[in-house]
């Protein structure tokens, strides 16, 4: 009977993406990598974000960081993939080199050639990771709904624990990014399969954080750190927490321990700054500013608070 539902789930998906992928490939052009994406954005207007925790879900849970030499290595590692490919005709092979090239691409955001490689692995064969890579690919052209569909089939009919839970985590990731209480019923899914799981909870606890949710995310993110005690994103986010909340001996307190974790954490020292500053300790406040632009020259919000804050004590010299 198990095998009865996988065939028709793999038609009925086969089906989906087939009628799909072409209208998405004239909806959804690939994405020019011209335009660099450092992130520099998301770090200059961090604070300008009031509903933003510290790490953007995607990122976090991918592991990525959005930098130049991370991409130049996927780039050329696409190269090798379809240099490997174009040398082999073993079936096995070239599933699991049409992957890997699906998740360079993803992370280049070039979806449509992560979408063209996932067919070459469905002419040859069927397996989950195939669709959830697809489900990944869709949701970064947007196409949400379609995602949730293809996770959900997973979770319905696939009985692997680690299939179950990366498509739980992503549809729970679509909906905390809308802001959807249904985040929470996925991320559950996640716990009660893995109460350890770090991604689950840190996902949970952001959901609750970035929905003014203070008190429920405070204990979510103190399970983290029982697990995690040095848990670096979950340290900044209970400075920030607090530092919302005005209690700002306890956000300086989280904050310093981010900066101990890693000493270059320029969010941190920026975060404290202000936390000294709200304080009136002004001198110890443009010291956290001047380390922050000192790691980060380019970090605006850090210049200007600096300047503020020399301009406004200026007067009373």
């Amino acid at each position: 009977m198990q095998l009865i539902y996988s065939i028709i789930f793999c038609v009925l998906l086969i089906s989906c993406v087939n009628n799909t992928s072409k209208d998405n490939v004239e909806k959804n052009p690939v994405i020019s990598l011209t335009k660099e994406n450092t992130g520099t954005d998301e770090e200059k207007n961090y604070f300008h974000h009031y509903h933003k925790g510290d790490s953007l879900l995607e990122s976090y849970y991918t592991g990525l960081l959005d930098r130049k030499d991370l991409k130049e290595n996927v780039i050329n590692a696409t190269k090798c993939f379809r240099d490997a490919l174009s040398h082999t005709s073993d079936s096995t092979f070239s599933i699991n080199g049409f992957k890997k090239l699906a998740e360079c691409n993803i992370i280049l955001k070039k979806y449509n050639q992560a979408l063209t490689s996932l067919q070459r692995c469905l002419d040859i064969s069927n397996d989950y990771n195939t669709y959830l890579l697809i489900a990944r690919a869709y949701k970064g052209m947007g196409e949400n709904e379609l995602s949730i569909k293809i996770c959900d089939s997973i979770i319905n009919i696939d009985r692997d624990t680690m299939h179950i839970i990366e498509s739980s985590l992503l549809i729970a990731n679509i909906y905390a990014e809308d802001f959807d209480i249904k985040a929470i019923q996925y991320y559950n899914i996640v716990l009660e399969i893995n109460p350890t799981n770090i991604k689950a909870l840190y996902g949970k606890g952001l959901f609750y954080q970035n929905n003014q949710m203070y008190s429920e995310a405070v204990d979510v993110y103190y399970e983290i750190k029982n697990i995690d005690p040095f848990n670096l994103h979950t340290t900044f986010n209970l400075g920030f927490i607090f530092m919302e909340l005005h209690d700002y001996d306890h956000a300086i307190n989280y904050f310093t321990d981010a900066i101990v974790s890693e000493k270059n954490y320029f969010p941190a020292y920026y975060a404290r700054g202000v936390c000294y500053e709200k304080k009136g300790n002004i001198v110890y406040a443009e010291k956290d500013y001047r380390t922050a632009l000192d790691i980060y020259p380019n970090y605006l919000d850090a210049k200007e608070r600096l300047e503020k804050l020399l301009s406004d004590n200026e007067k009373y010299k």
